[in-house]
């Protein structure tokens, strides 16, 4: 069954499209121009968004959600003026870790004192907003009304910041007694802690932590790492972090990127041009393969100027589109230029536009339509890089599709009057005589036709067209050669008063045709690549099995970053103590109650008992304290002891956790916070997060669990099922389009399982190569879903399209006419990714090695697995008679009659 309805269609509309525009390319060329130009004006409103919580945490995780519920219900006790102990998103602050270079520690004088110097250093940084200044003590996170920084070292106050009170006072940890008796925490301003006596003998690294608020806090932070970054001092190993540092550090790798992207353009220009030279003066086309990476070029500068007037921003991760868009486009001017070499070089310049475009850009078509489905399921996906990067990359990719058959296809146009003038590839003003010498070599002498002649029946006649009353070519772009002249056979030569280079075959297509087609298609060679095949999905699917979860801050960055350093002495001396969650009852509870009470501290425990938690004592129960409180006062009214209990000094933080209600009697909501511990790895984040909200929801008070650090563990809940939703959704939509547009519906089934085992492949050797399914990888996949189409369909499409009577006929003649260009386009794409090779920052490595992988992949399923499955399992043609096979030749849209230099078309029905 063939459904070639719309195939047929759409090939009629090329066809008549391509000689209108073979008649005015400067028309299409010049709006090309035009709205590219006009587009790219756009880029002015470019906005840039580099907030990685924001980018890669699923919009509809369930941590924003408890956000939500918790800011609804104790309000201003959550933002600025809360203690930030209390806050619901993560306080700005700049932190230093301290590492002494002795093995005394740095509780000794010399480094202590170095110590005091960097924290006077970092108060007395300033900025300048306007006609104000700021200086650490002006923008530090305080409570309301409070007077003093909420933000200061414990470990600094306790030894009053000098000296020499190191050997006359002594500390506790990891709690350490003021001298008023109140507890200091201290568990993570020091580590690598000896005690003796149960007091702090010695301490291998310090950490110093700055909070600030207020509209200048970004300048701060930027003034603080200028100052600090890279910093040594004799005594101390200096290493440095901000909130913000991630995103500076991101965005400084991204201009990198950007900057390497001319390197990556002047490669593909190179290989572009190299792939288009021929030993022949006329016939090369060195201007037609820079015509058609500036094609992509302007596909990218439309792109990213269409959605900055859209205001969809930019992300640092689209600093790698370019290198896709450029390679997407670099395919598609090879499948163009093949495909006009595989017309009758005889022919006048508006048909083989005509016959070109009636090939090439239904197969790119074919192509592009399913890369931008594939973009659009990206652009619905829960994660913000990944939907902006999507809508990005797929309106590029669109923009190409459009630039490839008006301005590429208006330059081969002009490309096609020139060889049919026989002038000079590069010295377009110099006509080359036939006979002549010219680059080394003797030009053919062959006839001819002008854009508007006929070529002369005769010159039809051994050209094995027919002539039934008027001369006609072959008009089928497949067709190089006639269908009586033997394989390897040179065109004829015209015999005419006209002179012309007649285009042969390059020498990689006969081989292609000679040597690779007969090679894979003998049974002993089939079985070993079916094994081999066999072997990758073997190993594929074990690679699936390794697949790991979860980015982490580590591997977002290079490794000689400096938060990159940070975190790493981060984790191995500060991780004991982690971050505090918050346990929030939202539910009204008698609290006077002393069962009710028993009956929520056991909740308590339940949360406090867990492998990631610490014990009780390091908790914050604002509960405990009250019921220690309240047996002073054992005949007095509950609500009265706990006024009295919140407006205590000591107590006073605890009213961030009690909500009342509006008579301010009854408790309606509270909050309890339990304290983690040695969290590592990734597998540890998801870990203490499901464990956590497992025992909320066992809990018969609704309790809701929060942190926000849960914002970011979201992704390991999220992006298994959304890249695989997405590759489902993807693949369907590829197979309608297939069935729509390549006209044997099994055929299209095959372009789908090719492309389902590219992915498979991709996905379990990037597993096996160091890649971790995150959101950046998710990125790639969605981008290389609609990569791995482009091989798979292009051959499909062709043998689909094929008259060859058996399937492995049809194979031979894919791959005679597509074979170079596969290798051409996968040759481009690899050097267009080659570039970002080196880099050793997460988001771009990640990048490489899964363009690597799936254009390596298609390339080997378009040449070998694909070829070889069409050939075993297509059913043959039916033998056709005489007469239907002078008709295969003829294109099923139109049949060209060249007749006393008047070109008619003969329409013919669709279905």
């Amino acid at each position: 069954m063939r459904t070639d309805c719309i195939e047929k269609a759409l090939k009629r509309f090329f066809a008549f499209y391509g000689r209108f525009l073979a008649r005015h390319p400067i028309l299409f060329i010049a709006g090309s121009l035009v709205l590219a130009i006009g587009l790219g004006s756009g880029l002015r409103h470019v906005y840039v968004e580099d907030d990685s919580e924001f980018l890669y945490t699923p919009d509809n995780g369930p941590a924003k959600e408890e956000k939500r519920i918790i800011e609804s219900i104790f309000g201003n006790h959550t933002g600025e003026g809360a203690p930030i102990s209390r806050r619901t998103s993560e306080v700005a602050t700049a932190r230093i870790i301290v590492i002494s270079k002795s093995s005394d520690g740095v509780l000794q004088k010399e480094p202590f004192e170095e110590i005091l110097r960097l924290d006077k250093k970092v108060k007395e940084i300033t900025i300048q907003d306007g006609d104000k200044y700021y200086t650490f003590d002006n923008i530090c996170a305080k409570k309301w009304n409070a007077q003093s920084c909420e933000s200061k070292s414990n470990v600094l106050t306790l030894y009053e910041f000098d000296a020499n009170n190191l050997n006359t006072t002594r500390i506790g940890y990891p709690f350490a007694m003021r001298k008023d008796g109140a507890p200091y925490f201290i568990g993570n301003e020091i580590s690598g802690v000896e005690l003796k006596d149960e007091f702090v003998l010695k301490a291998t690294a310090m950490q110093l932590s700055y909070s600030i608020q207020g509209d200048v806090t970004e300048d701060w932070l930027d003034a603080f790492i200028d100052e600090f970054e890279g910093m040594n001092t004799e005594f101390l190993d200096v290493y440095v972090y901000t909130t913000h540092s991630l995103d500076v550090a991101l965005s400084r790798e991204s201009k990198a990127v950007i900057n390497q992207f001319s390197i990556a353009f002047t490669l593909l220009m190179g290989f572009s041009v190299l792939s288009c030279l021929r030993l022949d003066c006329v016939l090369n086309k060195p201007t037609l393969a820079i015509a058609g990476v500036l094609s992509a070029c302007l596909a990218i500068l439309s792109g990213f100027g269409l959605i900055a007037l859209c205001g969809v921003p930019v992300i640092d991760i689209s600093s790698s589109a370019p290198y896709f868009i450029i390679s997407i486009g670099v395919d598609d001017m090879f499948i163009m230029m093949a495909s006009w070499k595989n017309t009758n070089p005889r022919l006048p310049v508006d048909t083989r536009t005509s016959l070109t475009l009636s090939d090439a850009a239904l197969s790119i078509t074919i192509t592009s339509l399913t890369d931008t489905l594939v973009f659009v399921v990206g652009a619905f996906s829960p994660f913000p890089a990944v939907s902006y990067f999507s809508i990005l990359t797929g309106s590029a990719v669109l923009f190409d599709y459009i630039y490839q058959i008006t301005f590429f296809a208006g330059c081969m146009v002009i490309s096609g009057r020139r060889e049919a003038a026989s002038r000079h590839s590069i010295f377009c003003c110099v006509k080359v005589k036939p006979d002549s010498t010219c680059c080394g070599l003797r030009v053919k002498s062959e006839s001819s036709p002008s854009d508007n002649d006929a070529a002369p029946n005769d010159a039809v006649s051994k050209s094995g067209g027919s002539n039934n009353g008027g001369s006609s070519y072959t008009p089928v772009a497949s067709d190089v050669v006639a269908s009586n002249m033997e394989e390897g056979d040179d065109l004829p030569a015209i015999e005419s008063d006209e002179l012309h280079v007649v285009e042969s075959p390059h020498p990689l297509t006969i081989f292609f045709r000679d040597r690779f087609s007969p090679f894979i298609l003998k049974p002993s060679v089939k079985a070993v690549i079916l094994f081999f095949y066999c072997v990758y999905i073997g190993c594929a699917i074990y690679g699936l099995t390794c697949l790991q979860e979860g980015l982490s801050y580590q591997e977002i960055l290079p490794k000689d970053s400096f938060v990159t350093k940070f975190l790493d002495i981060e984790s191995t001396y500060f991780k004991k103590f982690g971050f505090p969650v918050s346990v929030m009852i939202p539910v009204e509870v008698d609290f006077s109650n002393p069962e009710i009470q028993i009956d929520i501290d056991r909740e308590l425990a339940r949360f406090e008992n867990q492998d990631f938690t610490l014990p009780s004592n390091y908790s914050v129960s604002w509960l405990r304290q009250f019921i220690r409180y309240s047996k002073g006062f054992p005949n007095i009214n509950p609500m009265t002891v706990l006024d009295s209990f919140l407006n205590h000094p000591d107590f006073n933080d605890f009213t961030y956790d009690i909500e009342f209600d509006n008579a301010g009697e009854n408790i309606i909501a509270s909050r309890f916070y339990v304290t983690t511990t040695n969290i590592q790895h990734t597998s540890d984040e998801r870990k203490v997060m499901d464990t956590f909200r497992e025992t909320a929801e066992s809990s018969s008070y609704n309790i809701t669990v929060f942190t926000p650090p849960f914002i970011f563990f979201d992704q390991y809940l999220k992006v298994l099922g959304t890249t695989f939703r997405s590759l489902g959704i993807a693949l369907l939509s590829m197979m309608l389009v297939s069935l729509m547009l390549i006209p044997v519906p099994m055929c299209a089934v095959w372009v789908t399982a090719t492309i389902l085992s590219i992915e498979l492949g991709m996905i379990g050797f990037m597993a096996l190569w160091g890649v971790n399914l995150d959101p950046v990888s998710m990125i790639v996949i969605i981008v290389c879903i609609g990569f791995s189409v482009d091989f798979p369909a292009h051959i499909t499409y062709h043998y689909a399209t094929s008259k060859a009577t058996t399937p492995d006929e049809r194979v031979k003649e894919g791959l005679y006419s597509l074979g170079m260009p596969v290798l051409q386009g996968a040759g481009s794409s690899i050097l267009g990714v080659l570039v970002i090779s080196s880099s050793d920052v997460y988001i771009f490595s990640a990048f490489f090695k899964t363009m690597f992988l799936v254009i390596s992949l298609g390339a080997l399923h378009a040449l070998f697995i694909l070829p070889i499955m069409l050939s075993l399992f297509s059913r043959r043609n039916q033998k056709v008679s005489t007469d239907e096979k002078s008709n295969t030749n003829q294109n099923p849209a139109f049949e060209p009659n060249i007749e006393n230099g008047d070109e008619t078309v003969t329409q013919q029905k669709l279905c």
